[in-house]
């Protein structure tokens, strides 16, 4: 086995710039239906192993301007849709310690290795592996989001006369006992008080945002105490490019994750967020949360407080009209709920 110890003359470089040797006969791996892994082999220098470690595992970062962004775990070089899911270090040199965190600082030169051997295995983030690729504040390369699609009762609707019960025996009319209906028969509704259940189409979702640092967490508490009770101003790509004004953030949780960081920060924090989205299509409008179903109208309508504003002297109807409305008031207030996991403003 040849291998060159001298690391200027290494070609390979991580994203940050630490120079590696790959070992002999590596990467190896094995691909199956529905699930891949790949190994590999390297030498870094003893110094580089924490900065290794910290490059190839994913996590947030806050940037200036108080811009939450996301790293990526380390891809298997030259496989995409792999990424570093376990490291295994030990000594290159057998029978020679190493000592990579500088706990013998007296040591004389010589007593450990220069180098360490690592033992990378990349699979794919569904097997394990660490984030998506791109990294970013692309959304769609970190966040984990799942639905549970359903329905909502609501307020019951009125019988009206062209509504019937579809009759589950042979039943007698009491006010007319001389009509007698058979099984399966059309009865009309003649109490008009009968509820008639109404259902609402309402989709729950869930955003799932692993290992985010102590920092990062500070900024998505603020934006999520803005955004919270709030409809989205604009369409959301992460929920198929949800409608404004469909999706409402109801809030959100955290959670820590006891997981190795480093020495010197603070274990980081599991962020779930919760929204639902309401979507009723009614003659081609889409309506969502400030939307209420009027039983007298049958429809979905509009829900607004309207202010008790003056038309003022010269002020055209057309003005005083744009007025009345841009000072409406609604049931819920809207911003943009994207801000919540990118750079943008509220």
């Amino acid at each position: 086995m040849s291998i060159n110890i001298d690391p200027s003359s290494w070609r390979r470089r991580t994203e940050g710039g630490i120079p590696y040797k790959l070992m002999e006969g590596f990467p190896k791996g094995r691909i199956a239906d529905g699930s891949a892994e790949a190994r590999e082999e390297i030498i870094i220098q003893e110094s580089d192993l924490v900065d290794f470690i910290t490059e190839s595992h994913y996590r947030t970062v806050v940037l200036p301007g108080n811009i939450v962004s996301y790293q990526a775990a380390r891809e298997c070089p030259g496989f995409s849709g792999l990424y570093t899911d376990n490291i295994e270090f030990e000594p290159f040199i057998p029978g020679k310690p190493g000592d990579p965190f500088k706990q013998d600082t007296g040591a004389p030169d010589g007593t450990y290795g220069e180098f360490i051997k690592l033992s990378i295995t990349y699979t794919p983030i569904e097997q394990g592996g660490g984030g998506g690729g791109g990294g970013g504040d692309d959304p769609t390369s970190f966040l984990d989001v799942s639905t549970d699609i359903g329905a909502e009762s609501i307020v019951p609707e009125a019988a009206t006369s062209d509504m019937y019960r579809v009759s589950s025996q042979k039943w007698t009319d009491p006010n007319d006992p001389q009509h007698v209906y058979a099984i399966g028969a059309m009865i009309p509704l003649k109490d008009f008080n009968v509820g008639i259940n109404k259902l609402q189409p309402q989709t729950e979702w869930s955003v799932n945002w692993p290992h985010v640092s102590r920092d990062s967490l500070v900024v998505l508490q603020n934006r999520m105490r803005i955004c919270s009770g709030r409809i989205n101003s604009v369409a959301m790509s992460l929920f198929n490019g949800a409608e404004p004004g469909t999706i409402l953030f109801m809030g959100g949780a955290t959670r820590t994750e006891y997981v190795w960081v480093g020495a010197d920060q603070q274990p980081p924090v599991s962020l779930s967020m919760k929204f639902i989205e309401k979507r009723v299509v009614e003659d081609g409008i889409v309506k969502g949360h400030n939307y209420t179903y009027i039983p007298d109208v049958g429809k979905f309508e509009l829900i607004a407080k309207q202010s008790n504003a003056e038309q003022m002297e010269g002020e055209t109807a057309a003005a005083f009209t744009a007025r009345q409305i841009a000072s409406r008031i609604y049931s819920y207030e809207s911003t943009n709920l994207n801000y919540l996991w990118t750079g943008y403003n509220a």
